[in-house]
């Protein structure tokens, strides 16, 4: 059977900076971690004796049991409940949590980088994570349109 690999495309360290500095540090962890020729992306979830034989059986169970495929199958709802909301209108843009629609924002713009780096191209996963960082980056400008609507009413 054919392996994966999952090796992160390495940039030129030559980059003046703390980038360059940050970069020399994450490459030394990766080569400690996972060695020189990269990451395998064949994790499953599911690795006993009865997995092995659905695998071989359905290529539906393979395909859900590989860790880059189902995770951001688990993801989805991350994105999906609020998008949900916002057509809702639960909760009311003052009951929105400003910290959580920010961090989650910044994670999916974070990770959908991440996502195209890695070998073999997590399509997927940059998929969910754009999704992530539209919606609750709209959640975001929502509550301060709100809150600058609200200082305009006042004044």
């Amino acid at each position: 059977r054919q392996r994966q690999m999952c090796i992160i495309d390495r940039v030129s360290t030559q980059s003046t900076g703390s980038m360059g500095h940050l970069w020399k540090v994450t490459e030394a962890w990766l080569d400690k971690t996972a060695g020189k020729t990269g990451y395998l992306a064949q994790h499953s979830f599911f690795t006993g004796a009865l997995a092995k034989s659905f695998e071989a059986k359905s290529p539906a169970f393979r395909w859900c049991n590989n860790v880059l495929n189902a995770a951001p199958t688990m993801k989805w709802a991350l994105a999906l409940v609020p998008l949900y909301n916002i057509f809702v209108g639960v909760p009311a843009v003052e009951n929105l949590d400003l910290n959580q629609s920010m961090a989650l924002a910044a994670t999916g713009a974070i990770w959908s980088y991440y996502s195209l780096l890695v070998k073999p191209t997590a399509y997927l996963l940059c998929a969910v994570n754009l999704s992530l960082f539209l919606v609750n980056g709209y959640n975001v400008f929502r509550r301060f349109r709100y809150e600058r609507n609200l200082a305009k009413a006042k004044s």
